[in-house]
């Protein structure tokens, strides 16, 4: 399941590396194209991760309880 966080940079890195191969590697064009692809990438990376993040603890269920989430007043 978390392949997909692996596989969504590489498929818009590797695709923007495909598309600015013959480009000059100083040009202002380039630098920010690329720029443009790392951020986007390592956003939906981290939009990924967050939507995974549920999952992850449906799959464990809840044998980690948090001693602040349960406060009793007495």
């Amino acid at each position: 399941m978390y392949t997909i966080i692996v596989l969504v940079p590489c498929l818009i890195i590797g695709g923007t590396m495909v598309l600015v191969h013959d480009w000059p590697a100083n040009s202002v064009v380039t630098i920010l194209t690329l720029f443009v692809a790392f951020v986007v990438s390592m956003t939906l990376v981290t939009v990924i991760y967050l939507k995974l993040l549920p999952f992850v603890k449906r799959a464990n269920g809840d044998t980690a309880t948090d001693d602040d989430d349960h406060h009793e007043s007495h």
